[in-house]
């Protein structure tokens, strides 16, 4: 394994500057093995940076500083990345630049399912309060068109390409795993290593989310706990409190 580790870095490091898809492949390749490897986080995060996949970058440096908290060029990538693309502070020059809830949240939970994704969004937010209100951010993501809740050092739900994306603990998860991905759902990311290792990011369709809310929720709560136990998010979160009761109201709404 170790030769193996140590002929992948090579490749990383002949590949540096590059933007390819082996670029990406490489260096997760090393990141699986070794997760706290900060050039293979750096060379990772830059890549997806310049490919503009940014929710992607976002993710490989927010997972490299979990795993290597000394990698500064991480967090400094990280911090700019979200400085750049988060929704802006209300004031007198942006006031007008900052989304609306509505705008935010309707086009993508427009459909059948609306109700159900509000609800968890709702219930989810709640949790978070309970446990520790310190460590919740609902933020918007302009750049992706996109929401997310944030609990702790991890995402707790957001919406990614038409699917209720939801953190879970995948400990003992398999047949649940295996059932939503054959009613259309899929596993956005299942990367181990960090500082909640047990986390695997869940795509649910909108449409079987109430069918399948009573198993995931135990699985979402565990996950909560380890993100919120472990810290702080490791990016600058813009909280956006309008959407946070936008939310809120309109899943009582949307109450069967």
């Amino acid at each position: 394994m170790g030769d193996d580790l140590e002929a992948l870095r090579r490749r990383a490091a002949d590949l540096n500057g590059l933007i390819t898809d082996e670029v990406l492949e490489v260096n997760r390749a090393i990141l699986a093995v070794e997760p706290s490897d900060g050039p293979a986080t750096n060379r990772l995060g830059i890549a997806l940076t310049k490919r503009g996949e940014l929710e992607e970058a976002l993710s490989a440096f927010e997972r490299g500083i979990e795993a290597n908290p000394g990698n500064a060029i991480a967090r400094r990538r990280l911090e700019e990345l979200d400085q750049e693309h988060a929704t802006p502070t209300p004031g007198p020059s942006n006031a007008a630049s900052r989304r609306e809830p509505e705008d935010i949240v309707e086009p993508i939970l427009a459909g059948p399912g609306r109700g159900a994704c509000l609800r968890f969004f709702a219930d989810s937010i709640r949790e978070i309060q309970k446990l520790d209100a310190q460590r919740l951010a609902v933020t918007d993501i302009p750049s992706q068109n996109r929401f997310r809740v944030v609990g702790g050092i991890l995402s707790a739900c957001s919406v990614y390409r038409e699917l209720l994306d939801v953190m879970i603990d995948r400990r003992g998860q398999q047949s649940l795993i295996d059932e939503v991905v054959a009613a259309g759902g899929q596993v956005i990311d299942a990367t181990e290593g960090g500082a909640v290792p047990s986390s695997l990011q869940l795509g649910v369709p909108p449409v079987a989310v109430d069918r399948f809310r009573a198993m995931i929720w135990p699985a979402h709560r565990e996950q909560l706990l380890a993100s919120i136990e472990y810290g702080a998010p490791t990016h600058m979160n813009k909280h956006h409190p309008e959407l946070m009761r936008y939310l809120l109201d309109q899943a009582a709404r949307a109450e069967p």
